[in-house]
């Protein structure tokens, strides 16, 4: 009996000293998909565009690197990515914004959406955490498979600079030639 009773006290003082993150929810993540489209004359060079993950619930998780309650992702030109994971260890409701800073291209009309995301973090019978994540739009109760963020350029004035120069000039040399023809026939008569 003394045996179990030192046994029990060694657990419990183990249990009392070890760090509350040891003692967490066996956890899961989720991952959050982004695109972002180019429409119009784009730039010679390849944009890069800001999307921010912000935090709207106190204490909600994010992704490792996040600074400040946002988490910052770059993409080149058009592209799909998602946020990296964010780890769940406490069953919740968590709610989050995905947003675009504008950029400084002046012929790039930036897409201003920002989209909602609803994260349900549930513990089931067996005790294990299931996540699951929805994405609406602003004004929308439609469930969206990932935040699309359409960036508009200007398109560029046509000119007419593709012309082919040469043959207008020799459009212009064959009639020269016929005026001058006519005009040496008719001062020879």
């Amino acid at each position: 009996m003394k045996r179990h009773f030192l046994f029990a006290a060694a657990l419990m003082l183990a249990l009392l000293a070890a760090p509350l993150g040891a003692l967490a929810l066996p956890g899961a993540s989720v991952a959050l998909p982004v695109s972002v489209e180019e429409q119009g004359t784009l730039p010679a060079q390849k944009q890069t565009y800001a999307l921010r993950l912000a935090a709207v619930s106190p204490g909600a998780p994010l992704p490792p690197g996040a600074e400040n309650g946002m988490f910052m992702l770059y993409l080149q030109g058009s592209d799909e990515e998602e946020f990296p994971l964010i780890e769940f260890s406490q069953p919740g409701v968590y709610q989050y914004t995905i947003s675009q800073i504008p950029g400084e291209n002046g012929q790039c009309t930036y897409d201003p959406a920002e989209y909602r995301v609803t994260v349900y973090a549930v513990l089931d019978n067996s005790g294990e955490m299931t996540v699951s994540a929805a994405i609406y739009g602003q004004q929308s109760s439609e469930k969206l498979p990932r935040a699309t963020f359409i960036n508009k350029y200007a398109a560029l004035p046509v000119t007419g600079d593709s012309a082919n120069l040469l043959m207008y000039l020799g459009v212009c040399a064959i009639g020269l030639s016929g005026f001058m023809f006519l005009a040496l026939k008719k001062r020879s008569q």
